[in-house]
């Protein structure tokens, strides 16, 4: 996509479609499920990293049914864990890799993790690698080589230009910038 804070997840996030979304972090799944349900999306996210186990999920899916689309947020390692539920329930569901650039940054630390991940995805037809800063194609892992790309062109977006300020006061630049702006 090519630009942050565009909405790109938001929008899978407040569809109506059944959605898996497989997160880098567990701070990320954590800030996007404090967001809902909200005055724009009714929806409840349903967060399932370590711990949480298929009972858990399965009263989520259940909870869901005829009230709104499943929305389940995983980390790397539980994505095997939810699909498995859902193939075994017949749910169809999107699934979609937030941030996929990580991918390539955690692979050092998390091979086994994101292989596993890769293995599992690559059969399944419906998957979105979703990113602002995607991997070069040089860089990719092997399991994503030959998928097809889209790029977003965005016309007339606004680009913000940093402005660096030295300073002994950061809080009082802080203060006036705020004070300025409203």
């Amino acid at each position: 996509k090519k630009e942050t804070g565009c909405g790109a997840t938001t929008v899978v996030l407040e569809n109506e479609e059944n959605v898996i979304i497989a997160c880098p972090t567990r701070q990320l799944i954590i800030n996007k499920v404090d967001q809902y349900p909200s005055k724009r999306c009714p929806y409840k996210l349903f967060a399932v990293q370590k711990g949480v186990e298929q009972e858990h999920i399965e009263n989520y899916i259940k909870e869901c049914q005829g009230k709104q689309p499943i929305k389940i947020m995983v980390t790397y390692d539980s994505f095997p864990r939810v699909y498995a539920v859902m193939k075994q329930q017949s749910i169809e569901c999107k699934i979609v890799v937030d941030e996929y650039q990580e991918i390539l940054d955690a692979y050092i630390y998390r091979n086994a993790a994101i292989r596993n991940l890769l293995n599992e995805l690559k059969d399944i037809s419906n998957v979105t690698y979703l990113s602002a800063t995607p991997i070069p194609y040089k860089w990719k892992p092997s399991e994503l080589e030959g998928l097809p790309e889209y790029e977003i062109e965005w016309k007339n977006s606004i680009r913000i230009l940093p402005n660096m300020i030295k300073t002994d006061h950061p809080f009082a630049i802080a203060a006036n910038i705020i004070k300025n702006h409203k």
